[in-house]
């Protein structure tokens, strides 16, 4: 799966997708993430993280276990710890996020409504528009290894954002289009047939043989919606990565620049996002303290500029119900410079608690 970010528009604090290429079938891998991670690996929190945890009052622990109700609130936080490792040395950075807003029933109903989405077998798909303002607070970095914690953490500053979100994006997640993944890989033939979305509808000679392979595959409505849905829910988590201060500067420190590339297209890269369709995976849940019944799934993507992988990505993703439905569903980011092992970013959600409705 290709997804074009080059040719992304931002629309109300979200961004979303205009084109998404998906293989069906026979699925052509781009480019493996082979073993260089488990699903079990992790890294703990420092002395200096507890030390700040401890006097910001911040949960490091455990997770809400929300059933009555589908929409985050005024109230609902994701607490998550982020390492950066090279070599044998490790960065840490405590976040804070929290639901500070929701709209109420009239206001959404004034809403604008964001573009379609069409897709070459002919179907329209269209997704909401449900603003909610986030707040995050980010201290460090600090050395997982620091042996004087209270003087490191007196010397951090904090910082703090805030930014609108895309609930209904959220919402989406990305486990929905990984189970459709692995359903369709069991579908495989030696015919694979594409599969793209994009804002407006597509030539009927086209849908008549993408409909007709898709028709021949099993593939539903359904399915294809899980796919698309895919689309903006990383749109949301990229405005999200925008939003919290220093966390793009610290994914970019273990992006692999091309630079000559860059300089041959004037500085202008072409940028893509590549689902590596065949790495997608089910984990064991229970494993997992925060799943409480719900599938597990590892989804990992390449970030290509001017064609080539600069950064290998893998989401350790679940069905978003709140709280942790204000992060998309995403209880872990593993990010890796290609090719070099020592070099890694990884992100843990670590705690999540709930808000509690008004009214």
């Amino acid at each position: 799966m290709k997804l074009n970010i080059g040719a992304f528009a931002q629309s109300h604090g979200a961004v979303i997708a205009r084109k998404l290429i998906w293989r069906v079938g026979t699925v052509v891998v781009i480019c493996t993430l082979g073993g260089r991670w488990t699903a079990a690996e992790s890294y703990h929190p420092g002395a200096a993280i507890r030390q700040l945890a401890q006097e910001q009052n911040i949960p490091m622990t455990g997770f809400a276990q929300v059933t009555d109700r589908a929409a985050v609130v005024p109230g609902d936080r994701c607490v998550a710890l982020v390492s950066l490792r090279e070599g044998g040395d490790i960065k840490q950075w405590l976040l804070d996020f929290e639901v500070v807003g929701t709209r109420s029933n009239e206001a959404k109903a004034n809403d604008p409504t964001p573009p379609p989405f069409y897709t070459s077998s002919g179907r329209r798909f269209e997704f909401g528009m449900t603003p909610v303002a986030m707040k995050v607070a980010a201290w460090g970095p600090l050395d997982q290894n620091e042996r004087r914690p209270e003087r490191a953490v007196s010397r951090v500053k904090v910082k703090q954002a805030g930014f609108l979100a895309n609930e209904d994006y959220l919402g989406l997640g990305f486990d929905r289009m990984a189970a459709t993944v692995l359903k369709l890989r069991r579908l495989q033939t030696d015919s694979p047939v594409g599969f793209s979305m994009r804002g407006e509808p597509f030539p009927e000679e086209q849908i008549r043989v993408v409909k007709a392979a898709f028709a021949e595959r099993g593939v539903t409505e359904a399915d294809e919606r899980s796919i698309a849905g895919a689309a903006p829910a990383l749109g949301a988590l990229l405005n999200i990565v925008q939003g919290t201060p220093g966390l793009s500067d610290i994914l970019a420190e273990v992006v692999d620049i091309p630079w000559w590339s860059l300089i041959k297209s004037g500085g202008r890269p072409e940028i893509n996002l590549e689902f590596v369709s065949m790495k997608m995976a089910r984990q064991e849940a229970s494993s997992w303290e925060i799943a409480n019944g719900r599938e597990v799934y590892t989804v990992p993507f390449n970030l290509l500029l001017n064609g080539k992988i600069a950064l290998e990505v893998a989401l350790t993703t679940l069905r978003p119900q709140p709280p942790e439905l204000a992060l998309a569903g995403i209880v872990k980011i593993r990010a890796a410079t290609p090719g070099k092992q020592a070099k890694r970013v990884l992100i843990q959600l670590l705690a999540t608690r709930a808000g509690e409705p008004v009214g």
